[in-house]
């Protein structure tokens, strides 16, 4: 089942905020995008409704970075009692935790860096279309012909 990239972003808000980990906006667009690819890669299915798009700075979700843009550059403030539709959906929870765990603590620059490396789909999308154009969707099957290869095969795979 795939999910809003709302409801994706406020689980992660939560169960980064269970480990301890505070997220921007910034940061957590690249973590939700990261997500949703290793949800492609592994289980071959979406986990976001939401087209994953190239912007300058990577990619972006616009309804999240719309809902969330308030907050700047400031680490987004999560109350205590989420509820989300992810509740109880294993393979999604053990993506998001999977990514919090090796992406969490990385800085919002380090995580653009990692999606802005040559032969990502950010990068491929970018360079072929969407800098002219930032609402351009990532294609699902670019990302997860990547995410394929970081997840069979991570040391033949530069970025995210």
């Amino acid at each position: 089942m795939s999910y809003s990239a709302i409801e994706i972003a406020w689980k992660m808000l939560k169960v980064a905020k269970n480990k301890g980990i505070k997220l921007s906006n910034l940061q957590l667009q690249k973590l939700i995008y990261i997500a949703h690819g290793y949800m492609l890669g592994w289980k071959n299915k979406p986990l976001s409704k939401d087209a994953m798009e190239a912007w300058e700075y990577g990619p972006v979700i616009d309804s999240v970075y719309h809902t969330f843009k308030s907050n700047g550059k400031n680490k987004i403030p999560v109350e205590d009692a989420i509820k989300t539709d992810l509740d109880g959906d294993d393979d999604a929870e053990f993506i998001l935790d999977g990514v919090l765990g090796l992406y969490g603590n990385k800085s919002a620059p380090d995580l653009v860096s990692m999606t802005h490396q040559i032969g990502t789909p950010w990068q491929e999308t970018w360079a072929t279309s969407a800098r002219h154009n930032t609402s351009t969707p990532i294609p699902d099957d670019l990302i997860k012909n990547h995410f394929r290869k970081v997840v069979s095969s991570p040391e033949s795979v530069v970025g995210l």
